[in-house]
């Protein structure tokens, strides 16, 4: 009889460990997942980073620092890099979950330098030198004023615009796709993005997975968006990603049945 308390008092410690775990997740999840400076390894703002990767004018890009009103009290900081003639395309450019936006240096010189494109670079809130704290419903608040000054911008064509996401900013770009569906977008890049968070987090975290409905308050739904998109959409997913599993892009691409082209290029 003695082993029955000591089974109980084992549940009850059991229990209040995930509990204790549970909370923690949830308290501390939007730094979980957002990191403007991962591990203290990288600077806050840009202008902190190494030679070349400080702001455009490192690789000889012109550029305009653009700040928008993204929310009440909220202002988010953006690069506008245009080319001298009038007619090229650009991309709005939806970075990653880690570091400031001048990290991205090398895709926005092969963007402009290389392909002749326009490019607006947009900082969360929260990254650089943005306001705010991030999270799923201030990042969405983010791309809706993003997409709306590039469409006011009198440099930029409207019927050449682009939108391009890598991991997370996949889904912010999904989002900003699906919200302005009346908006004449020319496609929509993706690179190794996931189909939900909830659906990452089995991934990621398969132990924790069965608390997942009660600690969640990021979703990140892109598969269930991304069936409504009908502009052209090229996937560029990386076969040995250790975060994303390859899957995801195939899902969403498997999703996307409305979509007036759906091309895959898999690198390895």
């Amino acid at each position: 009889m003695e082993l029955v308390p000591a089974l109980f008092n084992l549940a009850i410690g059991i229990c209040g460990l995930v509990v204790i775990v549970a909370a923690f997740l949830y308290v501390y999840q939007n730094k979980m997942i957002y990191q403007p400076n991962p591990m203290m390894q990288m600077s806050q703002y840009p202008d902190g980073n190494p030679n070349g990767y400080r702001s455009p004018a490192d690789r000889g890009i012109p550029y305009q620092d653009v700040y928008l009103n993204s929310s009440p009290g909220v202002k988010i900081h953006a690069w506008l890099m245009t080319q001298t003639y009038k007619s090229a395309p650009t991309v709005v450019f939806f970075h990653a979950n880690a570091g400031n936006l001048g990290y991205r240096m090398d895709n926005y010189e092969m963007l402009y330098s290389q392909l002749r494109l326009n490019v607006f670079a947009v900082s969360y809130r929260g990254y650089g030198y943005s306001e705010g704290t991030p999270s799923e419903e201030g990042l969405k608040l983010d791309a809706q004023a993003a997409i709306k000054y590039v469409f006011e911008e009198t440099s930029v064509d409207k019927n050449k615009v682009f939108l391009f996401g890598r991991s997370l900013g996949g889904a912010v770009a999904i989002y900003a796709a699906s919200k302005f569906q009346e908006y004449p977008f020319k496609g929509l890049i993706l690179e190794n993005t996931f189909t939900s968070m909830p659906k990452l987090v089995d991934h990621i975290m398969p132990k924790i997975s069965f608390m997942k409905g009660l600690i969640l308050k990021n979703f990140w739904d892109s598969q269930s968006l991304i069936g409504n998109l009908e502009c052209g959409i090229l996937f560029i997913s990386g076969t040995n990603d250790e975060l994303v599993p390859p899957v995801h892009m195939q899902q969403l691409k498997d999703s996307a049945v409305k979509a007036k082209t759906r091309d895959m290029v898999r690198l390895t």
